[in-house]
């Protein structure tokens, strides 16, 4: 029995909508990713952060992000900065968005940080763009840019957070 090359790419766009197939991420430069996106949603301590390509090791007792479904909280000894974000799971690396309201605004008078995310073992990798200027989501997980602010920040997970 023949298919028409026309017939198999409609049945696997009506599965791919109906949601039995993931169809898969990233480009032909990239190779396939994961379907599967690991949620960053937790209690992340900050182990290392890395700026225009030189890393840091963290002293003290440092700072935590807590992740929500929604909520981005950045903890820090004696106060918490909130925030919110959005997770894009099209992007690849994964895209991320924070709006940080302590955040001054881009050139577009944006709140908004642009970055990618992903997570492994109980290790959170996130590398935004804290540029003063023009914000652009980083397309690697390294600072060194000419243009862009891009920091990367390596955090163990402490525990799991209640849905509040």
């Amino acid at each position: 029995m023949r298919h028409c090359p026309g017939c198999v790419v409609l049945l696997l766009y009506l599965a791919a909508v109906d949601g039995c197939v993931t169809p898969p991420r990233g480009g032909a430069d990239q190779g396939f990713a994961s379907a599967v996106v690991e949620s960053p949603e937790g209690r992340w301590r900050l182990v290392s952060y890395e700026i225009y390509g030189k890393s840091h090791a963290v002293t003290g007792r440092g700072m935590e992000f807590v992740l929500t479904r929604t909520t981005f909280d950045r903890h820090y000894e004696t106060y918490v900065r909130p925030g919110t974000y959005t997770i894009d799971p099209t992007k690849y690396p994964t895209g991320i968005n924070v709006q940080f309201d302590d955040v001054a605004p881009d050139q577009a008078g944006r709140k908004m940080v642009p970055g990618i995310y992903k997570v492994e073992n109980d290790i959170l990798t996130l590398c935004l763009d804290m540029s003063p200027g023009k914000r652009v989501r980083p397309p690697t997980f390294s600072t060194v840019s000419a243009e862009h602010q891009f920091v990367l920040y390596v955090c163990r997970r402490e525990q799991p957070v209640v849905q509040r």
